[in-house]
């Protein structure tokens, strides 16, 4: 009896081998997906959260985060990527994507000439059908239409006058959300938890309008990262400097005044922003208390002082810097 070769032998193992392989493969397919991110902003340099992502031919799209920061897993291969935002020109790019890519875009701002708009109410059950029935994004766009008490932009009066929501009183600060009381209310500016938002004994809370970017509140369904209150989250966040120029505000109330300075600390990758507040109520008590029509020794003011930094470090890494200092002083002898 002759022995099997061992070519053969070889042969007889090779082959199985190769069928289950090839079977596994049309079984199984590896699919490898490369990461695509990136940063959409507008010609200062400031983010655009909300703008939209659309991939063709993929039929992926995404919006950005409040950074205007956007992130995805594509497979390999060429694709054409249209970038826009409402007020500003869409932007179109082609990306023949073979490693992971990060893409900074600036959009272009524009103007449209239409000739009539017709305005609609909307459905009764929009907000019933929406993923986060309680919760409110509130623009630096729209706190800038609300008329202003007593010269001052003041994002609390904006909140008060939202639906589900009663102010504890004429002339507080203070809200009831849905019956709640006013300490299970928990706000946050920059992700910093604000015990007291509130000058002037209530009258004025201690956020300058000039600096806030957005605001957020969420009435039910708070997300777990926000817990720690029963009734409502108010999350607000402050804006960044100005990274192309230097521009300058102020605003003089009938109680207070306001100055705000922002600018670049080096053109596109760094920028600063100082806005400071003061009332002037102390200079109006002296004059009348040598007129003796104010018989206690009464003196009030308070201030607000915000300080922003920011760097980009690269086009993923950024480096923000957020400061706050506030007091009232109150004398009553």
């Amino acid at each position: 009896m002759k022995g099997i070769r061992p070519t053969c032998y070889f042969r007889f193992l090779f082959l199985p081998a190769l069928l289950v392989f090839a079977f596994a493969q049309a079984v199984y397919p590896q699919t490898t997906e490369i990461k695509l991110d990136g940063i959409i902003q507008d010609e200062q340099g400031q983010a655009l959260p909300g703008a939209t992502i659309w991939i063709l031919p993929s039929s992926k799209g995404m919006t950005t985060n409040e950074e205007g920061y956007f992130s995805t897993l594509i497979a390999p291969g060429q694709y054409t990527i249209t970038f826009s935002f409402i007020g500003y020109t869409a932007d179109t790019l082609v990306v023949n994507l073979t490693a992971p890519q990060t893409i900074v875009r600036k959009l272009k701002s524009s103007s449209t000439l239409i000739d009539e708009i017709t305005v609609t109410d909307n459905p009764a059950d929009k907000q019933l059908l929406q993923t986060e029935t309680g919760h409110i994004h509130i623009k630096k766009e729209e706190l800038e239409s609300m008329p202003f008490l007593l010269g001052e932009i003041d994002p609390v009066r904006m909140i008060q006058l939202m639906p589900g929501i009663h102010t504890a009183g004429e002339g507080s600060t203070g809200f009831y959300v849905r019956g709640g009381a006013v300490d299970q209310n928990m706000i946050s500016l920059d992700n910093t938890t604000i015990y007291n938002p509130s000058h002037l004994f209530g009258f004025f809370s201690i956020f300058n309008g000039s600096t806030i970017n957005s605001i957020d509140l969420y009435k039910s369904g708070i997300p777990a990262s926000y817990g720690g209150r029963l009734s409502s989250f108010t999350d607000i966040h402050t804006r960044s400097g100005n990274a192309q120029s230097v521009h300058g505000e102020g605003s003089l109330g009938i109680i207070a005044a306001n100055v705000l300075i922002e600018g670049p600390i080096k053109k596109n990758k760094s920028s600063f922003l100082v806005a400071a507040r003061r009332t002037y109520v102390d200079l109006f008590l002296e004059p009348l208390r040598d007129m003796r029509l104010i018989k206690q020794d009464v003196n009030y003011y308070f201030y607000d002082l915000n300080v922003n930094a920011d760097f980009q470090l690269s086009q993923k890494d950024h480096l923000r810097f957020r400061s706050y200092l506030g007091q009232d002083d109150f004398e009553y002898v």
